[in-house]
């Protein structure tokens, strides 16, 4: 399975895109392992648990940066993601929410 995520961030004109690009497969019975590839260069193995409707990846390495970030479905058509990072103190924070609906019918 393939994650592709576009954001544009800052006001016009300055506004920079960020893109990256997510590779799942399953690990069996609600388990996957990946690896996000994005615009600033970062590539980061995941893993990640899901439930019904909620999907959990945690990403990075000790060596990195470590973070998640949570996929769950709202309605059969909206997405909320949240996204956490871990400070060096082990405290985690939130840096990016977003709420995503479908824009196009399933092919």
């Amino acid at each position: 399975m393939r994650l592709t995520f576009v954001s544009h961030i800052g006001p016009a004109p300055k506004t920079q895109r960020f893109e990256g690009h997510a590779y799942y497969q399953s690990a069996g019975e609600g388990r996957y392992q990946g690896t996000w590839f994005d615009s600033s260069g970062q590539v980061r193995p995941i893993v990640a648990s899901g439930t019904a409707g909620t999907l959990v990846a945690a990403w990075g390495t000790a060596e990195t940066e470590q973070g998640e970030t949570t996929y769950r479905l709202t309605t059969s058509n909206r997405m909320e993601l949240v996204d956490r990072v871990r400070g060096k103190d082990g405290t985690w924070r939130e840096f990016g929410r977003s709420t995503l609906s479908r824009t196009l019918r399933d092919a």
